[in-house]
């Protein structure tokens, strides 16, 4: 059996279902946003002749951020408290877990840089912080050159006021470091690379499909607004083999078998690891890249539940 954990709403897990049923393989699918998520026989022991084998995708799960009001929130809150222990369950008894709920959920970006580091990745220079003294040492110490901020976790999008509300990487100015106030919220910083080029890079099981955007003309450093406001350029892209393999080894430290992976070619031909996506946002990467990795995998998990059969 086949069970996937998702949200109703999430149009990429709508896809690789629709191959699953394709190749007529049944599955079962928990929707974290419903009222009753769980609508299936499903039991965790330690009897092996009594325990139902399956094979998981952890896609995502439903965030308290979502919500509009505080009884929203609230409501949400005990629901997902309620349901708390099948989610984290569901990977232990799993005979094969596509996907890391654990880490995707209490990601910690500066714990990944250092591990990034640590196979050979190069980074930009990073500062965590909250003190607006620190930011300044930060950035005279790197000759007064561009910062960005971006957020020390993941987030989840706010939906206020039928409103969607991201937070994205932002290039700050002199002007933005003089008016912060002396302390803030604990914040993450870097050294703004020169860039060529974006590049995500989205793997699965040891194997990477890539696409470079060229975005470096526009004012915004951010290439998910870059793009938006207007069109770059857009090419599928082979990252040199040496890059692939300490990438690799980041994955396989972070007991990642799924992710997308941002980096930046700077104009001096150096390859920056930023971040990782463990949940792997993958449409944007599919279509252009015409990699049909909505296929890609549904035949994949196919392959993990016929290994246990």
């Amino acid at each position: 059996m086949i069970v996937i954990l998702s949200i109703d709403s999430d149009i990429s897990t709508n896809k690789v279902t629709q191959w699953l049923s394709y190749y007529n393989v049944f599955y079962s699918r928990i929707n974290t946003d419903s009222e009753n998520p769980v609508n299936f026989d499903l039991k965790f022991t330690t009897d092996t002749d009594e325990s139902i084998p399956y094979v998981l995708w952890y896609r995502k799960i439903k965030s308290l951020s979502h919500q509009n009001t505080v009884t929203d929130v609230l409501y949400s809150k005990r629901h997902i408290e309620y349901y708390h222990s099948l989610y984290y369950n569901l990977p232990i008894f799993a005979n094969y877990c596509l996907g890391n709920l654990s880490l995707d959920i209490n990601i910690n970006k500066f714990e990944i840089i250092k591990m990034a580091i640590s196979v050979g990745l190069t980074v930009p220079a990073t500062l965590i912080t909250s003190k607006k003294e620190h930011l300044l040492k930060f950035q005279k110490k790197y000759e007064n050159k561009k910062i960005v901020n971006k957020c020390a976790s993941n987030t989840e999008f706010l939906m206020i006021n039928g409103k969607r509300l991201a937070a994205f990487t932002y290039r700050l100015s002199t002007e933005d470091v003089d008016q912060l106030p002396e302390e803030f919220g604990s914040s993450l910083f870097q050294i703004a690379v020169e860039k060529d080029f974006d590049i995500k890079t989205f793997y699965l099981n040891g194997v990477f499909y890539t696409q470079a955007t060229f975005s470096s003309n526009s004012e915004y450093i951010d290439v998910r607004i870059s793009t938006k406001k207007k069109r770059n350029r857009v090419t599928n892209f082979k990252l040199p083999e040496g890059l692939e393999f300490k990438l690799d080894a980041l994955m396989k430290k972070l007991s990642l078998n799924i992710g997308t992976i941002d980096l930046i070619k700077d104009i001096d031909g150096t390859f920056y690891f930023l971040e990782i996506n463990p949940s792997g946002q993958f449409d944007y990467i599919s279509l252009l890249g015409n990699f049909h990795l909505d296929k890609l995998i549904a035949e994949h998990i196919i392959s993990k539940t016929n290994e246990k059969n």
